[in-house]
């Protein structure tokens, strides 16, 4: 089915609340996408035949496709047309998530709950998928982080970048190119939290270093079980970091 076939495209869109005729077109092009109907790379008509298909107004096409460019969903070319984006950006699409995110204004129990949640199941994904290069370069980062905590306790912003980068190496060996997205831009959100714990005056190299040695461990017994207290052991580390005066 191609997304300009003669269905009536509120019965592709379903129930959900429109709140404009923008709205109306948003949603009409990302359930397209979902059902790949229309594919990255893909050229979309004219403002004209959008309008005709979806019987709205040339403004309204104008509108939501200055939002779904904004987002870096579609590109426009001077005068060539609008096409689908052939990759993601990231930056663009997750920015209103993220403030959706700071807006919620979550507690620290849902934090947590939502991190031990994420880093828990990815772990389990690495246990399944790891090779011996992932296992060395994750091993090299975690001295790295070690070596800079130990020579330059005080440099938080070192110290934050080695932290991220192990994460970041975890979930890109889990091998699920969806949870790695949901992932890093759950990271983005946390960083000021793991940077706060990283500051605090209480923490100490032993400490600090335990929670990833404990995850290479895990990874190299292949150890459910042990993956999962390490998980649960570094998010307790973190939140007493974060809660001590």
């Amino acid at each position: 089915m191609s997304l300009f076939d003669k269905t009536d495209d509120r019965l592709l869109y379903g129930t959900q609340e429109v709140h404009s005729s923008a709205d109306y077109v948003i949603a009409i092009l990302k359930d397209a996408l979902i059902a790949k109907r229309i594919a990255p790379g893909d050229k979309l008509p004219s403002e004209t035949e959008l309008a005709r298909r979806f019987s709205v107004s040339r403004s309204s096409i104008r509108e939501a496709i200055k939002i779904l460019s904004a987002f870096g969903v579609v590109e426009s070319k001077r005068g060539d047309g609008t096409y689908v984006a052939k990759e993601a950006n990231d930056t663009f699409v997750f920015k209103p998530l993220l403030f959706s995110f700071i807006l919620t204004q979550p507690d620290f129990r849902e934090l947590q709950e939502l991190r031990f949640m994420l880093e828990d199941y990815i772990l389990q994904l690495v246990l399944q998928r790891y090779s011996v290069n992932d296992l060395q370069i994750l091993e090299a980062c975690n001295n790295q982080l070690k070596q800079c905590k130990e020579r330059h306790p005080q440099n938080a912003e070192e110290i934050l970048h080695y932290d991220l980068q192990f994460h970041w190496l975890l979930v890109r060996i889990a091998q699920n190119k969806l949870i790695e997205k949901i992932y890093i831009f759950v990271l983005d959100y946390f960083k000021p939290y793991i940077r706060r714990g990283i500051e605090n005056p209480a923490t100490v190299i032993e400490e600090a270093g335990y929670p990833h040695d404990a995850i290479i461990q895990a990874i190299k017994e292949k150890d459910p079980q042990k993956a999962h207290a390490a998980i649960r052991r570094s998010i307790t580390i973190w939140k007493q970091l974060l809660t001590v005066n």
